[in-house]
């Protein structure tokens, strides 16, 4: 019974398997019946496709067999036509070509032609000149055997009128050259100047004399001076200068002939002011000490200028006197730093012009050293320097340049022109110099009364620093006319009677002027 129960119990489990597997068995038959259409459909459907496309191709090639053959007839008759036309041109490209060759031919055959002729001209052309020639010699021999005549003397004839021509155009040639740079030697002048004026860029010196000294107060004043005035003699005596005292506004001036004594004077003065102390051993010793101080100020200035204008062998004696030109003032322009400004512009110059800028700087540096000199030399600046440089071993040029700057003699050289040029250029620079407050005052005053002295003349006005007038006339005195001959005649007058540097511009002003008041009601 167990076994039956057991049988039914395995038979229950496995029927569910056995149907899983019918089922799976079903499915997939059905499933390749289903592919199975889907694959005969598909084979239907390309075979439609294919007999489609092949109709539809049998007709296009139908269509563009017949397009074609229509687009063959439409189209016969042009290309006909162009057959023709390039047949034509054909014809006539071959005509023209053989035109040419023809034309071609005969141009060789003439040129061929003329050559000959031309090389049969040239070989008679050289056997006429070979029996010109030898008629030449021949005529030659005649005349000279016919008139006794040697053959060196009628080349000696030829040969010394050839000699007078050449140096006649010579002459004239010079004489056109000469005009020429007389005609434009102004213009290459400026430009010189403009050019090396350019290249300068030493700046200007402002620096100025200071020849006095002002007392602070009462206590330094009576120090300084001693009782009764009784130090001024000694410190003159030991300086070597005079001591002007100015009571009323307190300064101290020191005059005299050697600047560098005035400098001595005025550093000794200047040390003593701070002492509490003034007697003769103090002054005395601080007298012999500015001096050492100045010696060798002196010297090093002497050396520095020499250094920076690159000038080598220049004597101790020469480098000393131009160290001394620091404390000599000319129209309140330092002749130290003018001189400086000379050697360089100098130099410049003579570089324009081709010559050696190293003389160029040393004469320009060189031309006012007479001004370092004491009253104890005799003669000018120029020529007492000129000598100096001269037993110091300076060259010829060079001394000749000093010397004729100020034409104390006459000037034959380039560079002592060169010289003249740049010490003119430094001196009348803006700012070089100026006048002082009393020769000033007497140049207004002068201008102003001449100016004045003439009837119709209201007023008169000084600008400038004197370098301008103008002035101002009745215009029911002056008419226009005469206030064009007023002008010329003040300045005219202001030339010969005035002495002042540069220019002065004279503008005389007339004015009229005429009002009338307008009324109503």
């Amino acid at each position: 019974m167990w076994i039956w129960y057991s049988g039914f119990f395995l038979f229950g489990l496995m029927v569910p398997v056995i149907l899983k597997w019918l089922n799976q068995l079903s499915i997939r038959h059905a499933a390749k019946i289903y592919a199975g259409d889907i694959i005969e459909e598909a084979k239907y459907k390309a075979n439609d496709i294919k007999t489609a496309s092949q109709l539809r191709i049998e007709n296009i090639k139908e269509d563009s067999s017949e397009n074609s053959d229509s687009l063959a007839q439409l189209s016969q008759p042009k290309v006909s036509g162009l057959k023709n036309s390039i047949g034509k041109y054909k014809n006539t490209i071959s005509n023209i070509n053989k035109k040419n060759k023809k034309k071609l031919s005969k141009l060789k055959e003439e040129w061929t032609q003329y050559n000959q002729s031309v090389q049969s001209k040239k070989q008679n052309l050289k056997n006429k000149q070979q029996k010109i020639k030898e008629l030449e010699k021949s005529y030659a021999e005649k005349i000279l055997s016919h008139h006794k005549i040697e053959k060196e003397q009628i080349t000696s004839s030829v040969k010394t009128k050839l000699i007078r021509q050449t140096e006649a155009d010579a002459k004239l040639n010079q004489e056109a050259i000469e005009q020429n740079s007389l005609h434009n030697a102004e213009r290459d002048a400026k430009n010189f100047i403009c050019r090396a004026l350019s290249r300068f860029q030493r700046p200007f010196c402002p620096e100025r004399n200071l020849g006095y000294f002002i007392f602070k107060n009462e206590k330094q004043k009576k120090t300084l001076l001693g009782p009764e005035n009784a130090n001024l003699p000694i410190i003159e005596e030991v300086c070597g200068i005079d001591i002007i005292y100015k009571e009323a506004n307190g300064t101290l001036s020191f005059s005299g002939f050697d600047p560098v004594r005035r400098e001595l004077g005025r550093r000794t003065v200047q040390k003593l002011s701070k002492d509490r102390s003034v007697d003769r051993k103090r002054i005395e010793q601080i007298a012999t000490r500015c001096k050492k101080d100045l010696l060798e100020n002196i010297k090093r200035d002497g050396n520095k200028i020499a250094k920076e204008l690159k000038l080598n062998k220049v004597s101790k004696e020469v480098r000393n006197m131009m160290g001394a030109l620091r404390y000599r003032y000319s129209y309140t322009q330092n002749q130290y730093y003018h001189c400086a400004e000379v050697g360089h512009m100098c130099g410049l110059l003579s570089s324009e012009l081709g010559i050696e800028p190293q003389k160029g700087r040393r004469a320009g540096l060189f031309h006012d050293i007479g001004k370092a000199m004491d009253h104890s030399v005799d003669g000018g600046h120029a020529v007492i320097g000129a000598d100096f440089i001269e037993k110091n071993g300076e060259e010829k040029d060079v001394v000749h340049a000093v010397r004729a700057h100020h034409f104390d003699e006459t000037p034959s050289t380039d560079l002592a022109y060169l010289v003249i040029a740049a010490d003119a250029l430094s001196g009348a620079r803006p700012g070089a110099r100026r006048s002082t407050t009393t020769s000033y005052n007497q140049k207004v005053d002068q201008i102003q009364s001449i100016v004045e002295s003439y009837d119709g003349v209201t007023d008169a006005i000084i600008l400038s620093s004197g370098r301008e007038v103008r002035v101002r006339v009745d215009a029911k005195r002056v008419s226009d006319r005469k206030a064009l001959e007023l002008s010329k005649q003040m300045t005219t007058r202001i030339e010969e009677e005035c002495n002042y540097p540069g220019s002065i511009k004279l503008t005389v002003m007339r004015r009229s002027q005429a009002s009338y008041v307008a009324k109503r009601g």
